[in-house]
């Protein structure tokens, strides 16, 4: 199944973009290195496989070429970089080395056609320390083998399979995959995590995140579509360039669709809301009072809340948390609609950041403190449960925390404003 890893991942894979440890490496060499077992920390990114393998490992089994060419780019070569280039290396140098090192040269030159004698064995065994017996074990083993004798065979079977503890059913990725070979039951993983989630989004930083899940489902469905239509239902993450940079215009679409249903909720919500007039305040006159001053009307927009012009949002970036009742009633779906709109465009943190931060906060429920927690309530009075369900839908959209996304819910159902809590 590594080898069918490997055929999948090919022709995806940037030709000249592999990364293995801290060295770049050619696409063919990172492949042979997943077909043959070696990578135990894979990772596919941005049309990179990102690993981690061990040189002892591949020395160990033959594939002296992988490693040669490895060698040829290092920028810092040590004493075993500099065998397998085929360097000199005088008994001084040798004698200079750690024991494992030593041990990984004499491998690294044996693979390169050059005996390791008996005496080189023994001088590795005066040298070596408790914790070096068991590579020199590994050392000697290979020593009475044919070079390339312990070399991996490529197998489609899975080498291992993943257990159906319901505990781990959201933990997975390419790692699983790699490691594994087990396509089922990465499969049935999949599908258990895109099952539950609600539970996912909420759930504790230790469970895989959606970003690394997309990875994983338009891999193992090999269909962007197919893994599309599968991620529907999942919850969009504080970043949506992730959805970007995996499906392209895919996931500028299912950006478009989350972003189209908040907006519709708020359109027919709070449709038909009016102006709030001259005894309410006003848009700019709520940004005057975020700095004690005062002004008359004259210069806000007194039609549709949908019509708002965007000027005037921005030049009111701190008018939010002084608006309640009718006049917050209006201008909430407004401000919420922009944040929809323009919170994920590349511009969004030039002149907009204040505007997202205060719609973010206004959606905080404060209960641990009574007159705040009164305040929020009495703000929203006049709201209905439908304006509520809208807010909610917002809030399941952008960054507001499982508890807070509950409430606004609750408020959609009808249910009252949720009580104090004891600080």
């Amino acid at each position: 199944m590594r080898r069918v890893v490997a055929d999948h991942l090919e022709p995806r894979l940037c030709r000249d973009a592999v990364s293995v440890v801290t060295t770049v490496v050619p696409v063919d060499d990172a492949i042979a290195l997943l077909r043959a077992g070696f990578a135990w920390s894979v990772r596919y990114d941005r049309g990179r496989l990102l690993a981690e393998v061990s040189s002892w490992d591949l020395l160990a089994a033959g594939h002296v070429e992988i490693l040669r060419r490895w060698a040829g780019v290092h920028e810092r070569p040590g004493a075993v970089h500099r065998a397998l280039r085929g360097e000199p290396l005088d008994d001084a140098e040798l004698d200079a080395l750690a024991c494992r090192d030593l041990i990984d040269v004499r491998l690294a030159q044996r693979c390169l056609g050059r005996a390791v004698t008996a005496a080189d064995v023994a001088a590795i065994e005066a040298r070596a320390s408790a914790d070096d017996q068991a590579r020199l074990r590994e050392l000697r083993v290979i020593l009475a083998s044919p070079v390339g004798a312990h070399q991996p065979a490529l197998t489609d079977e899975p080498i291992a399979l993943l257990d159906d503890d319901p505990t781990d059913a959201h933990v997975l990725d390419l790692c699983d995959y790699a490691w594994t070979g087990d396509h089922a039951g990465c499969l049935r993983r999949l599908r258990a995590a895109v099952a539950h989630a609600a539970e996912v989004q909420g759930s504790t930083p230790t469970r895989t995140p959606w970003p690394r899940l997309a990875r994983v489902c338009r891999f193992l469905t090999e269909d962007d579509a197919a893994a599309m239509a599968l991620l529907d239902r999942a919850p969009l993450v504080d970043t949506h360039d992730d959805w970007i940079e995996i499906f392209g215009e895919l996931g500028v679409a299912r950006l478009q669709r989350a972003k189209d249903v908040v907006l519709d909720a708020l359109e027919r919500a709070f449709d038909g809301v009016p102006f709030p007039g001259p005894r309410h305040r006003s848009l700019f006159q709520a940004e005057a009072a975020d700095s004690y001053a005062g002004c008359d009307q004259s210069r806000d927009h007194t039609g549709r809340w949908q019509d708002l012009p965007r000027e005037h949002i921005l030049a009111c970036q701190f008018a939010l948390p002084h608006l309640e009742g009718e006049s917050l009633q209006y201008c909430l779906p407004a401000l919420v609609s922009f944040v929809v709109r323009e919170h994920d465009r590349p511009s969004a943190d030039h002149g907009t950041r204040w505007i997202f931060e205060t719609v973010e906060y206004h959606l905080r429920f404060s209960l641990a403190d009574r007159r705040r927690r009164d305040d929020q309530a009495a703000r929203h009075e006049r709201f209905t449960p439908a304006q509520f369900a809208a807010i909610a839908a917002f809030a399941d959209y952008y960054r507001c925390s499982p508890a807070d996304r509950a409430r606004w819910h609750a408020l959609g159902r009808g249910e009252p404003w949720p009580p104090a809590e004891p600080s």
